[in-house]
């Protein structure tokens, strides 16, 4: 009895490790057409990293977080830690070790906000992530790691009202231009400007 359930088991992984074998050999194909076309911009996202003074580590660690951003909501990454949600929409993640955001190449951490924008910020005093937003009507999700107690800056100009939604687009809560509030973004999913 004990040397059928052996065997069974080793049929068992025998089966498994074979189905891993033609999955991986399926996905490298895909891999490399991916990877050649990315490689450029991979390429120079790395050099910007090594230029602000990431290890390769950092480097790779950040351009993780970049791509789970990607996924999370789409857009086009424009540097080493800085995605093009939409042509209204940027977010910018900190430096691996750093608390705040800040351009790749900037000494200081960006915690300013443009007129006829509004930003938000990951976490309370303008750390983690940041969002910029500088279209009308853009709804923009928000994302989903972002639920602890965050900060926005709406910098926007005539009174604009922003609008924070909900998961079904109902409206948890609004601000007039111009001022800055804290936000709690476990009721937030998506942020409409104006």
């Amino acid at each position: 009895m004990f040397r059928n359930v052996s065997q069974h088991r080793i049929r068992s992984r025998a089966i498994v490790v074979g189905l891993a074998a033609i999955l991986a050999t399926m996905t490298t194909g895909l891999g490399t057409a991916n990877a050649s076309a990315d490689s450029t911009g991979t390429r120079a996202f790395a050099s910007q990293a090594a230029s602000a003074g990431l290890t390769p580590a950092e480097a790779r660690t950040l351009q993780a977080e970049v791509d789970d951003h990607l996924a999370d909501l789409g857009g086009r990454q424009i540097s080493a830690n800085k995605i093009e949600i939409t042509p209204g929409a940027t977010i910018l993640l900190p430096l691996p070790g750093e608390k705040q955001a800040r351009e790749i190449n900037a000494a200081a951490a960006d915690t300013g906000c443009y007129e006829g924008h509004i930003c938000s910020w990951q976490y309370s005093n303008h750390t983690g992530g940041k969002i910029d937003q500088w279209q009308c009507s853009d709804v923009r999700s928000i994302p989903s790691t972002w639920n602890t107690v965050g900060i926005f800056h709406n910098n926007q100009t005539g009174n604009a009202i922003a609008r924070f939604q909900g998961p079904h687009h109902e409206v948890v809560r609004t601000h007039m231009a111009p001022g800055v509030d804290t936000i709690n973004w476990w009721y937030i999913y998506y942020i409409d400007p104006c």
